[in-house]
């Protein structure tokens, strides 16, 4: 026992020499209002001085938060107490219009080192006293936004290696005690391996990141600390930071998942975001369309399906183009005999809009064989067509009766990722137009016109 004293007092004496910051971070919500108050009970486990950090594509992923445009998540954040909120590409969804506001609803801090919007820009970094240590945080969105935005819309983005270059002068005058990078990016992406990019910027101690919707309890990068979040609201990361006293030191970053405690969800939560689901759960049942026979969705080999060519008729229709070409997702070949507004949601759970661009025959058939070409590579996306037919015919595609010129509808998630048209947005002489409607209300129209439309079980 006597040889433990002189031990037992030195781990007393570091303790009390030890500071410790925590921080509760979440990422990839997608929209999980539910899964919002059993989340809240682990992320308050985290202590009343925890700094609270959500890393993005927050709003969108579900009927309920797209109902009330991703309001009632905010409100959810703010019943949370967050400090921080990093937009990710998915926030974007619903217009920037929409963005601006969510963000003004967000009663702590946005940040975006890397993007701005028609002129309003958000901090960049921020400077965070927490006790007597200084915090740094610094915010990124996803790398690829520059290839997801078209044209035109107002939008500026710097490379994350520019914009940390731009940020890191003014953050090493400020000597924080602890520098963290709140990314919505994962450990690989276009910009390559994340451990890689990290050498340029040594002085970045933890890294939280999203978007890949991988989780990460906690790993070494080389000298930063990585930690990833489970998605859709399945865990929070909690990280502990520890210093030491005497000289400001950063000892060592410990990190852990809370899981959501459905036993006991957030009192505040469920008071801030019940409205908005009461009300959501209404609206899911508005039949649509009941569709006899019934409508069947399509499989992975089952390129043009059904539902693949009402939506291309749906497009080519509310667009009056020539052309319509529409994908989704493969749905298990599944057949539905009523379509409500939930189950529409279901299919089709994103925010494209409708577009339309003039092209050659010879642009066209490009764009037909890279729509094949990525098709038969990942068959994640199911092709269709209307207004044309189109066959396979080594190396590309063929078409029958193809005018020189014609106009294609598709919507701005396809146009802005081809790598054969996104080019020719450039062009001052291209006719290219946004059309102020979703892919999902031109599907609904369509539905409502092909089948019976009604309010009762058949």
């Amino acid at each position: 026992m006597k040889k433990l004293l002189p031990f037992l007092a030195l781990l007393f004496a570091a303790a009390l020499q030890a500071g410790e910051i925590t921080i509760v971070c979440t990422t990839d919500l997608h929209g999980r209002l539910r899964r919002l108050a059993p989340l809240g009970t682990a992320i308050r486990s985290a202590g009343a001085d925890a700094l609270r950090i959500d890393c993005g594509d927050t709003v969108q992923g579900t009927f309920e938060s797209r109902f009330n445009r991703g309001r009632a998540m905010i409100d959810g954040l703010n019943a949370l107490e967050y400090d921080f909120w990093i937009p990710g590409n998915h926030d974007f969804e619903f217009g920037f219009e929409s963005l601006r506001e969510l963000t003004s609803r967000f009663r702590g801090r946005v940040l975006a080192a890397d993007w701005s919007w028609r002129g309003i820009a958000f901090p960049e970094w921020a400077l965070v006293e927490h006790g007597s240590f200084r915090v740094a945080i610094i915010g990124l969105t996803d790398p690829r936004m520059p290839k997801r935005v078209l044209p035109g819309t107002g939008m500026q983005f710097r490379h994350p290696y520019t914009a940390l270059t731009r940020v890191m002068p003014e953050i090493r005058r400020a000597a924080p005690d602890l520098i963290v990078l709140a990314w919505h990016n994962g450990l690989y992406s276009s910009i390559g391996g994340m451990a890689q990019f990290l050498k340029e910027f040594p002085e970045i101690d933890l890294v939280l990141g999203g978007h890949s919707h991988e989780t990460h309890p906690g790993k070494r990068l080389g000298r930063a600390y990585y930690v990833q979040p489970p998605c859709h609201g399945e865990g929070a990361a909690l990280i502990h930071v520890r210093f030491d006293d005497s000289n400001r030191k950063l000892l060592r970053i410990e990190s852990e998942i809370r899981k959501p405690d459905f036993r006991h969800p957030d009192p505040a939560v469920q008071t801030a975001v019940g409205p908005a689901l009461r009300e959501a759960e209404r609206a899911r049942e508005r039949v649509v369309a009941r569709t006899t026979p019934p409508l069947g969705l399509p499989e992975k080999a089952q390129p043009c399906g059904e539902l693949g060519r009402i939506g291309a008729a749906a497009l080519r229709r509310v667009a009056g183009t020539d052309v319509g070409y529409f994908q989704l997702a493969p749905l298990g070949g599944e057949k539905i005999r009523q379509v409500t507004a939930g189950e529409l949601f279901r299919l089709l759970p994103y925010e494209n809009r409708v577009c339309t661009i003039e092209l050659s025959r010879r642009e066209f058939l490009a764009f037909a064989a890279e729509t094949f070409e990525a098709w038969k590579k990942r068959k994640w996306s199911v092709p269709a067509w209307s207004g044309v037919k189109i066959t396979a015919a080594a190396p590309g595609v063929a078409a029958d009766k193809l005018p020189e010129r014609l106009t294609l509808a598709l919507t701005d998630f396809v146009l802005s990722g081809s790598r054969t048209l996104r080019p020719l947005l450039e062009e001052p002489e291209r006719a290219w137009h946004i059309l102020p409607l979703l892919e999902r209300e031109a599907v609904e129209q369509e539905l409502s016109t092909q089948f019976q439309r009604g309010e009762s079980h058949q």
